[in-house]
């Protein structure tokens, strides 16, 4: 820490910096749309899109089945790892990420939902760097499935393939 750390010279700074539009467009259906204005992890001050999705909840319901099926599609977070959930500031309680931190932002379509004591995410996607083009014809696939026991008990594990990634492209 200190002269050591990662900041030595006690500058002030922005962590985070992100615009965010989040509306229903009609019953359990929602648009949600994210402009990064600044990120911890970019050396540039440039505007990034972040994610920018559409979301149906609830496709089961009417076979009672309220939250087991849900459904985004667009440019999502890969959902891999506990930290994909809090990765804005405006999510985490705490004010550090852990060492291992794996995430990402792709184009593809995510199911995820919820029985019982289990939740799940799965997803396609792209692969690569989110540039909104695909270099490779194979997709990644992520996927997250936790069990909560008891209010104060957690347990969750996560599995990603990337897929073939292009050299020159991605």
């Amino acid at each position: 820490q200190g002269t050591q750390g990662a900041f030595p010279n006690s500058e002030f700074r922005v962590d985070e910096a992100k615009l965010f539009i989040d509306a229903k467009v009609w019953k359990d259906v929602y648009a949600f749309g994210e402009l990064n204005l600044a990120l911890r992890e970019d050396k540039i001050e440039a505007f990034q899109l972040g994610e920018l999705y559409a979301e149906f909840e609830s496709l089961v319901r009417p076979w009672g089945r309220e939250g087991l099926v849900n459904l985004r599609f667009g440019r999502i977070d890969i959902p891999f790892g506990e930290e994909y959930l809090t990765r804005d500031v405006v999510d985490n309680p705490l004010i550090s990420h852990s060492i291992s931190d794996v995430w990402g932002v792709d184009e593809g379509l995510e199911l995820y939902g919820k029985l019982g004591k289990f939740q799940y995410a799965a997803s396609v996607q792209n692969g690569g760097f989110p540039l909104l083009r695909d270099f490779e014809r194979d997709k990644a696939l992520a996927g997250r499935l936790s069990y909560d026991p008891t209010r104060w008990l957690h347990f969750s594990a996560s599995g990603m393939r990337t897929g073939d990634i292009n050299v020159r492209g991605d």
